[in-house]
């Protein structure tokens, strides 16, 4: 049986789920990765559909974003993985007050991803 080929843009999105965690895409799209000589920084921007619940239905207006959260989600080949995430803000259309979602992405006191924090606390067993 033959094999059918896989796109670029398939493989792209198939190499993302492995070194990002899946909850993550379902809200962030991957926009940059920096390649450094001890680590790789992924950078993800909240998705321009999440708007705030507060502000569905309304006339909304993007309005920057917050500062970035950076979590460790891997280590491969001994270079750190981390995962800067971009949340966006929004405004009501006449509005000056700021809406953000707010995401469960990492343990309290921790920073890196809920899988590798889970991985971190098996091995320490």
């Amino acid at each position: 049986m033959k094999r059918q080929k896989s796109t670029q843009e398939e493989l792209l999105g198939m190499m993302s789920t492995i070194l990002i965690p899946q909850e993550y895409l379902k809200d962030f799209d991957v926009a940059n990765i920096e390649d450094h000589p001890s680590e790789w920084i992924i950078d993800l921007f909240e998705k321009e559909t999440r708007i705030p619940k507060e502000l569905v239905g309304k006339e909304v207006i993007l309005d920057g974003f917050c500062n970035p959260i950076s979590l460790m989600s891997n280590a491969f080949s001994l270079k750190k993985i981390y995962l800067q995430l971009h949340r966006r803000r929004w405004k009501g259309i006449g509005s000056n007050k700021d809406y953000t979602n707010e995401y469960d992405l990492h343990l309290p006191g921790m920073k890196t991803t809920k899988e590798f924090s889970a991985f971190l606390k098996e091995i320490d067993r």
